[in-house]
C-alpha cells in the first residue's frame, strides 16, 4: 500500500495468530478447585460468561479445558464490536438467560470492566481477588479471595 507496509491476507493473519496461540497454550491453567465449584454452581444456577476475549481463541480453548459444559450463555465482545464495561453486553447476557438484574450476579476480577458494567446494568457484583473499595463511584456487593468464600456469599444471599 502507499505507506510501505505489506498487507497480509486475513487467512494468513488468522493462521499466524492460531499458531502463536497454540504455542502459548501450554501456559494455560485452571484455578485449583474451579471444576468442583462450577459443577456445584451449575446444578443451582444458570451460568454465563461475558468476556473481552477473542472468540477465535476463547471458544476452542473453553472446549479444550472442558469449561464449555458449564455455561449456557457465552457473550464474547469480539463478536459484537464493543467491550466491557458496555452495559449492552451485560443486558444481552441477562436477556439470553431470561434473568432480571435483581436476580443476576456478576463475578469478575477487573473492577473497571466487570464491576462498572455489572452495576450499570443493575446487577450485583462480586469482585474476585481485588481490593474491596469503590471504583469510579461503584462499590462491589462482595469481594472474595477464593471459591469457598463465593459459596458462603451465595448461600447468604438466598
Amino acid at each position: 500500500n502507499k505507506y510501505g507496509k505489506k498487507k497480509y491476507s486475513k487467512v494468513f493473519v488468522r493462521s499466524v495468530s492460531l499458531l502463536f496461540r497454540t504455542l502459548t497454550i501450554r501456559n494455560f491453567s485452571i484455578f485449583d478447585g474451579l471444576y468442583n465449584v462450577l459443577f456445584e454452581l451449575n446444578s443451582r444456577y444458570k451460568l454465563g460468561i461475558i468476556s473481552d476475549a477473542q472468540w477465535v481463541f476463547a471458544e476452542p480453548e473453553m472446549s479444550m479445558l472442558g469449561l464449555d459444559q458449564f455455561f449456557d450463555n457465552v457473550i464474547l465482545s469480539s463478536r459484537y464490536g464493543f467491550k466491557k464495561p458496555d452495559v449492552r453486553l451485560f443486558k444481552m447476557a441477562m436477556d439470553n438467560a431470561s434473568s432480571k438484574p435483581e436476580n443476576s450476579i456478576y463475578i469478575g476480577d477487573n473492577p473497571y470492566k466487570d464491576l462498572i458494567g455489572a452495576k450499570r446494568a443493575g446487577m450485583r457484583c462480586i469482585l474476585f481477588r481485588c481490593e474491596c473499595k469503590q471504583y469510579n463511584g461503584y462499590s462491589p456487593d462482595a469481594c472474595i479471595g477464593n471459591y469457598e468464600e463465593l459459596k458462603e456469599i451465595l448461600n447468604s444471599w438466598k
